[in-house]
């Protein structure tokens, strides 16, 4: 039976996310946490079987293959995710952007990413992560803005204060928080120097003060109880460069190198605040991996 499986990575929030000379844009965290696809042909039928609970992925299913004139061909999908849900993991963009690259290859032994992007956008807005490398890119309208150059290593402690799932599109549409964006412009544009000279200095700092940078100016749109205090508690580490935060979600990364001893550090932040350690992972380049 032809079948294609893809794994896509997901996201610990972003570097950093705003909006500048009134173009929106971000630079996604891809992380070695996965959301991986595996879809089969049915010939028997023209309908597509999928799990509850991945409606969104289901529309790019449809969509993908309304693209590519095939509605009467039939599908088989499964989803195996490691991401949280609604909290800022990219959790939706790397589901459908899954499955609908497994379907390219299924059926066009090749991904399109302009058709990829398009209808991932027809959904809802989408991270970089499926892009292979780091990018300055416009999670609004689709566009490459400016392809990166490769980060340092880092390590990342991921924390979350498990509250309500953020509803992506209905927060980038608010008006209230369009007109946050703008005061907040000249934070984010001294926040993107220091990331852009830290990846070509391969400065860890400047790359950390760029991320703490731009997390803190958010706070006025989507504030965390408690994030000024880690910012506090982390200061003071030499091995720890900064902070970054799902700009949509409720998660807090915690950039250190890869071999910091993390037990102590975890312990304080959860004593000090209502965030909860998930899980430590590791800063990646994104893109799509075939597996099978």
């Amino acid at each position: 039976m032809q079948q294609v499986k893809v794994r896509v990575p997901g996201s610990c929030g972003e570097l950093i996310q705003g909006q500048l000379d009134g173009q929106d844009f971000l630079i996604s965290c891809p992380v070695n946490l996965y959301s991986q696809a595996k879809v089969k042909l049915l010939p028997e039928t023209n309908k597509i079987k999928l799990n509850k609970g991945f409606s969104k992925s289901y529309k790019a299913a449809r969509k993908t293959l309304e693209y590519y004139q095939l509605q009467g061909i039939g599908l088989e999908i499964e989803i195996d995710s490691e991401l949280l849900i609604g909290q800022g993991m990219a959790s939706s963009t790397a589901d459908m952007a899954a499955v609908v690259s497994a379907i390219m290859l299924l059926i066009n032994k090749k991904i399109d990413y302009k058709v990829l992007i398009n209808i991932l956008l027809a959904i809802e807005p989408t991270d970089s992560i499926f892009l292979p490398g780091f990018y300055k890119f416009d999670h609004l309208n689709g566009q490459i803005i400016e392809k990166l150059g490769p980060l340092p290593e880092f390590d990342i402690l991921i924390f979350s204060n498990n509250a309500a799932e953020i509803n992506t599109l209905a927060f980038n549409n608010s008006d209230k928080i369009r007109s946050l964006k703008k005061s907040k412009e000249q934070s984010v544009n001294q926040a993107l120097k220091y990331i852009l000279t830290g990846i070509n200095t391969r400065s860890k700092k400047l790359i950390g003060q760029g991320m703490t940078l731009s997390s803190l100016a958010h706070q006025k749109i989507l504030p965390k109880t408690g994030l000024i205090k880690i910012n506090d508690l982390i200061s003071d580490y030499q091995q720890i460069y900064g902070l970054n935060i799902a700009h949509s979600g409720n998660l807090i990364g915690l950039f250190i190198e890869p071999g910091f001893k993390n037990k102590k550090l975890i312990k304080n932040i959860e004593h000090n605040s209502d965030f909860k350690f998930y899980q430590r992972a590791r800063l990646i380049s994104g893109g799509i991996e075939r597996v099978i």
